[in-house]
């Protein structure tokens, strides 16, 4: 097993929480409130198949083995919401299992994370003095581009969030996946995330992870082969979530897109 950390203060005297630093680097007060999806580990199919798929037809008929819930429809005419077997670039030797969400219309792709729990799979706020209490998320699926393998860490569907903070005149409720922030002091790390992908044939690359902020500073610590990484951040304000490909607001609520870079773990 490698570890290593990266792990680099910052100070910038610009705008707090929105600005932009391009440098590598708990528990809940609130109550519980649910952010939609479920609130635990992940529960068994729902009239999908957990076995592998057979040959999927294309469009083209051509025999390929499907990478994605829409290539599963094509093959499987009728296919339920529920997990099947995909493969990564249509490569028997890849195979990977996807949770299928609305399989009668425009079919979405979920990773399931079997490591569930207080401290996995969580981005976590840390409000300062006056802002309200902690903002915690936990994730128990993420939803997965099967093509690129990005995660879109602003999508909550299979999640559960507790605690309420006041971000200036924004009242938060949930945190993206992929994030550790706090708005505690300079160059403050109390804010706290989990990504732990153990169960899965994937890895985090985390060398993606920047800190960005006011006053900022922050970590992301890899174990496991990378396939589970700890986060640090915090400032004034201040974060470390999966660099964006662009400035954008601070990581609250559904913030984000298809940021977050998996690899399949090597053979």
């Amino acid at each position: 097993m490698r570890r290593a950390s990266w792990s680099v203060p910052l100070l910038a005297g610009f705008a707090a929480c929105t600005a932009y630093v391009d440098v590598n680097p708990s528990g809940d007060t609130g109550g519980a409130s649910s952010t939609g999806g479920e609130t635990g580990g992940a529960e068994g199919p729902t009239g999908g198949s957990s076995a592998p798929t057979s040959m999927a037809t294309g469009e083209t008929g051509d025999s390929t083995l499907p990478e994605s819930c829409a290539e599963v429809r094509v093959g499987t005419p009728g296919a339920m919401d529920g997990e099947y077997t995909v493969h990564a670039g249509g490569d028997v030797a890849r195979p990977w299992q996807v949770w299928c969400v609305d399989m009668d219309g425009a079919p979405a792709d979920y990773l399931t994370l079997p490591m569930v729990g207080p401290d996995r799979n969580f981005s976590e706020y840390v409000p300062g003095n006056g802002q309200g209490t902690a903002v915690r998320t936990m994730y128990s699926r993420v939803r997965i581009d099967p093509y690129g393998l990005r995660v879109d860490v602003s999508d909550q569907t299979f999640s559960s969030s507790s605690g309420q903070l006041m971000h200036g005149d924004i009242v938060v409720t949930s945190m993206p996946y992929a994030a550790a922030m706090d708005c505690v002091d300079a160059g403050s790390t109390t804010g706290r995330g989990n990504l732990d992908l153990r169960g899965t044939p994937f890895t985090v690359p985390p060398a993606q992870f920047k800190v960005h902020g006011h006053l900022a500073a922050g970590s992301a610590t890899p174990g496991a082969n990378e396939q589970v990484i700890d986060l640090l951040g915090g400032g004034l304000c201040g974060y470390i979530v999966p660099d964006p490909p662009f400035d954008t607001d601070s990581p609250i609520n559904a913030w984000g897109g298809f940021y977050l870079q998996l690899e399949y773990m090597p053979l």
